[in-house]
């Protein structure tokens, strides 16, 4: 793996790179504090420092093939730190430097936890100072610009993946200045001031335009900016993410306008990571249950506060780059199951099992019944073992997938949890007389199934009376009010 540790002041076009890597490549960057590691111990100050060499930015990192008018993402795939920070007060700088005294204090890193006074916090080491170069004047690693710099952006951390305008031949990547925690605002003008390693993956994404540099997180996109005032940079902010919602989506100004303004983040909630919450949601599912594009729209839906139909296009298009991925199998049109990875390779359940399942129940809603021979198999009532599995639904449109042995009946009403049991009997009931029953007494078998599931005898005669047939109808009566029915069918 390519380890770079030298590092420079500056973001400058004129920078010499010092090592080259390719569209993909991981890249460990070795970093060091933003004071240069000379602040060893609580006795040194600021006048111990040469502030024209703060802010050491490891690089920069040349990117083969990207050109001008690309984009390079930069994926942050883990951040190490060293066993002691450092926070220090500077004369003049900070919200409350009129309260302070001049100090340095060493904060010992151990386990995951800074350890300061007497109380202990877990550690969120983010990447304070990282950028591309400019195409015009230098900028010090100590300032910000549209092509980053030090931002001290909490939000630069492992997980996170930035996107910088490219604007000069290979980007020139450059990174540096960890903290291990640090506050918004930085009050003292130091969080806990780190050395560590910065672990990436740098990827080209060509022709794409970008003003102002953008990080991704796990839920939302943030556009970075800066500005001689807070509103001049939130105000560049509004306009560069309008202009990707505008290019991402296809609506005009006003509507992205009204989108931003209605979300709950100020920098808007312009795009989801939908595979992350779609497999969020697979993960969770038992392998031998059905997924469905609705249910997955639904609960991606939930999460981002919106209509579901307003995310079902992303969720399709997400499913089926999962299928390609082999992470999922299709079973037919916007029905999947998920695949399980095990020591001898991927689970992958009976597929034919799993679309009858689809046909029986969405999520927990009844919406078929097994019915025609496969039922009358199931409760004894034919010993021979049918062809096809029959079975009728609410989905009785539905394509059967090629090569299954299912048959899909329409049911006499839309199937529910309180009459599935009843269509089910009465279905039983009807093909009794064309069916190849070789019990000697099947209508035993019939009432004693209606008892099993505890159905009541008016409310299945007056099923039979409103959904089904006369002769189903007169079966029904004579076999619940225990009349000669076998006789008659002799």
């Amino acid at each position: 793996m390519l380890t770079l540790e030298r590092f420079v002041y500056s973001f400058d076009k004129n920078n010499p790179p010092i090592a080259h890597a390719a569209d993909g490549d991981i890249v460990r960057f070795i970093t060091q504090d933003c004071f240069g590691n000379h602040i060893k111990t609580e006795a040194d100050h600021e006048d111990n420092l040469d502030f024209t060499h703060t802010n050491p930015a490891t690089g920069p990192l040349y990117i083969d093939g990207a050109e001008t008018g690309d984009v390079l993402a930069v994926d942050i795939l883990d951040i190490q730190v060293a066993d002691q920070g450092v926070m220090m007060t500077l004369k003049g700088y900070g919200a409350l430097w009129p309260t302070c005294e001049v100090r340095t204090k060493i904060i010992p890193i151990k386990d995951g936890y800074a350890h300061f006074n007497d109380v202990v916090w877990p550690i969120a080491p983010m990447i304070g100072v990282i950028g591309t170069a400019p195409d015009g004047e230098p900028v010090p690693s100590g300032y910000s610009f549209n092509g980053g710099g030090n931002m001290d952006s909490r939000l630069i951390k492992k997980g996170a993946t930035v996107y910088f305008p490219v604007r000069v031949p290979g980007a020139l990547l450059a990174m540096g200045d960890i903290h291990a925690t640090m506050g918004d605002g930085e009050v003292c003008e130091t969080g806990i001031e780190i050395p560590g390693e910065i672990l990436v993956r740098v990827r080209i994404i060509r022709n794409f335009k970008l003003n102002w540099l953008v990080t991704e997180t796990e839920d939302f996109w943030f556009v970075n900016t800066n500005g001689r005032t807070c509103d001049i940079a939130i105000r560049r902010g509004y306009e560069e993410l309008q202009r990707l919602v505008m290019n991402a989506y296809g609506w005009d100004a006003t509507d992205v306008a009204f989108y931003l303004s209605a979300q709950e983040n100020c920098m808007g909630q312009t795009k989801t990571r939908y595979k992350d919450f779609i497999m969020q949601y697979l993960t969770a599912m038992d392998p031998n249950q059905v997924i469905t594009t609705e249910q997955v729209a639904r609960y991606v839906a939930g999460r981002l506060l919106q209509e579901t139909v307003m995310v079902k296009k992303a969720v399709n298009v997400n499913m089926a780059r999962l299928e390609k991925e082999g992470q999922i199998m299709r079973l037919t049109k916007g029905v999947y199951c998920r695949k399980v990875k095990t020591a001898f390779g991927y689970y992958t359940p009976d597929k034919e099992t799993l679309f009858c399942k689809h046909l029986l129940r969405n999520e927990n809603e009844v919406i078929g019944y097994e019915t025609g021979l496969s039922e009358l198999n199931r409760i004894g009532l034919i010993s021979q073992m049918p062809k096809k599995r029959c079975i009728a639904t609410n989905l009785h449109k539905k394509r059967i997938p090629k090569g299954m042995q299912i048959e899909i009946r329409k049911p006499p009403i839309m199937v529910n949890a309180d009459n599935f049991r009843y269509l089910q009997i009465l279905d039983v009931i009807r093909e009794l007389d064309m069916a190849p029953v070789d019990m000697a007494k099947p209508v035993d078998v019939v009432r004693a199934v209606a008892q099993e599931f505890a159905l009541e005898t008016d409310q299945l005669i007056l099923m039979a009376r409103k959904y089904y047939g006369q002769k189903t109808l007169v079966r029904t009566i004579d076999i619940m009010l225990e009349g000669n029915y076998e006789a008659a069918r002799g």
